[in-house]
């Protein structure tokens, strides 16, 4: 099963829709790097840190072509997830309309678009950069939407579970991959380092773009690259066996208590996420000293392992729901294993002052946040087979509201002592308290049985793509 799976046309187009997330957000956290060094210092000091490795002495002092200070970088950071959190629900119903692979396309040509024309709109002024940033965001907005409609088409429903996670996973390798490259380049002196990585992620974007089309179709009848024995079995095995033109529960979606729960569990992670993908560099670069290239390279490491952890964790999921508990007993508690562990390191974090020590700590965080990340999508589709897609883009809007507020927060603590030790404790202290509140709401509250009014399925399938079920149990279409 396993060597037919890694043979199939399928996983080609599950692994192409992995890179083409993990591009999408390269684009979105380039600026999470470059920052640094485009942004003269709001102060220079040096400080002498007294932590678990012994003293040292670093200098917080940079330059940039930008004098912005901590606040306006807090404008520039948050101002992608105002465009990204208003275009979640229209962005669902758009895959749901024109489908996943349209829609991702939109969003990969966009993302090129947007990234290599940055140092443009940046010398303008602040005001039009930001404007760039929130027309970014909302482009992609269908991003997650668009790849879950369009996996699936595409895998059946045994195989669900891997091809969302796979999916989700694609967002932390295009961050490891972004954080390298983008330290690496802005160390450059041509054109001064930091338009490099603008210039390079953007131009690679239209070329895979034009892959994206050449190999990409929206479901597996379209291929011509499929064999016909492939195409009757995803048939056969599909999660989508029946779907009409379901009307949408608005009132129901706003007030159900597992949805509001798994909002909250959400919003956990969500929130340290944002702090890592946002604010870390700014810490380790004010605080530590660590140059831009050093920085992009230690940054990066988390994400290393929150891709591994995704992946684990799903199968400890599997096994734990399969032979020993219910499935809603065994995501509640690996969630809360995540969060709390996660906790835990971040008070370590407060503790240290040598730069490995600082860098175990985010790692290990990342690792164990991972295991609450892989039940996101997972539980979402648990609770709401017909409305998935839907379901999911009401999480994103709500919950990408921390990637605006997160900046802000931090600007609370920090801002005119960026390169304070305490400062940013407190950043992580606030940072613990949050993701220990929603993640026991999400425990006390949250299932993954699904709920009545959305395994209703209609009768009436669309007039597009219709496939027909041979087999002999079934003379129902099924439609893609």
């Amino acid at each position: 099963m396993i060597i037919n799976l890694l043979l199939s046309r399928r996983i080609i187009i599950g692994l192409l829709t992995f890179l083409s997330v993990g591009y999408i957000y390269a684009t979105r956290t380039v600026l999470s790097v470059a920052i640094v060094q485009m942004s003269k210092s709001e102060n220079g000091t040096n400080q002498n840190l007294e932590g678990a490795c012994g003293t040292s002495n670093v200098s917080t002092k940079s330059s940039g072509d930008f004098d912005w200070n901590i606040s306006q970088q807090s404008w520039l950071l948050s101002s992608f997830y105002y465009g990204y959190s208003s275009a979640q629900i229209p962005g669902g119903l758009l895959a749901d309309k024109f489908g996943g692979k349209r829609m991702l396309l939109v969003s990969l040509g966009s993302a090129a678009l947007f990234t290599i024309t940055t140092p443009l709109v940046a010398n303008f002024g602040i005001v039009f950069f930001m404007l760039l940033r929130v027309l970014t965001g909302i482009f992609q907005g269908a991003t997650y939407s668009a790849a879950l409609v369009l996996l699936g088409n595409w895998c059946t429903t045994v195989e669900s579970t891997l091809f969302i996670n796979l999916a989700i996973s694609g967002t932390y390798f295009g961050i490891f991959v972004s954080q390298l490259v983008t330290g690496y380049l802005c160390k450059l002196s041509f054109l001064n380092g930091w338009p490099l990585p603008f210039y390079f992620i953007g131009a690679f974007g239209f070329a895979w773009s034009i892959l994206w089309i050449v190999v990409v179709t929206e479901n597996p009848i379209e291929s011509k690259f499929m064999t016909e024995e492939e195409v009757n079995y995803i048939i056969k095995n599909s999660h989508k066996k029946i779907t009409g033109n379901l009307k949408t529960p608005w009132i129901k979606f706003f007030t159900s208590v597992p949805l509001l729960a798994t909002i909250s569990g959400c919003t956990a992670f969500a929130y340290h996420f944002y702090i890592l993908l946002s604010e870390y560099p700014t810490f380790l670069s004010n605080v530590f000293g660590i140059d831009i290239s050093s920085n992009g390279i230690l940054n990066s490491f988390p994400y290393v392992f929150t891709v591994i952890g995704c992946l684990i964790f799903s199968y400890i999921v599997d096994i734990l729901k399969t032979n020993y508990l219910a499935t809603t007993s065994a995501r509640k508690l690996v969630f809360l294993f995540g969060c709390i562990t996660t906790s835990i390191v971040i008070l370590f974090i407060n503790k240290v002052g040598c730069r490995l020590a600082v860098i175990e700590c985010l790692v290990c965080a990342s690792l164990f946040l991972s295991s609450a990340m892989a039940q996101s999508c997972p539980i979402i589709s648990d609770l709401f087979p017909s409305y998935a897609g839907f379901a999911y883009s009401i999480v994103d809007m709500i919950v990408n509201i921390t990637g605006i507020l997160s900046p802000y927060v931090t600007e609370l603590f920090v801002a005119g002592k960026s390169d304070s030790l305490s400062a940013w404790s407190n950043v992580f202290y606030f940072d613990m308290a949050q993701l220990i509140f929603f993640s026991l709401v999400f425990f006390v509250f949250v299932k993954s049985e699904p709920v009545s009014w959305a395994v209703k399925a209609e009768d009436t399938p669309n007039e597009k793509h219709n496939l027909v079920d041979n087999s002999p149990s079934s003379d129902r279409k099924i439609n893609y």
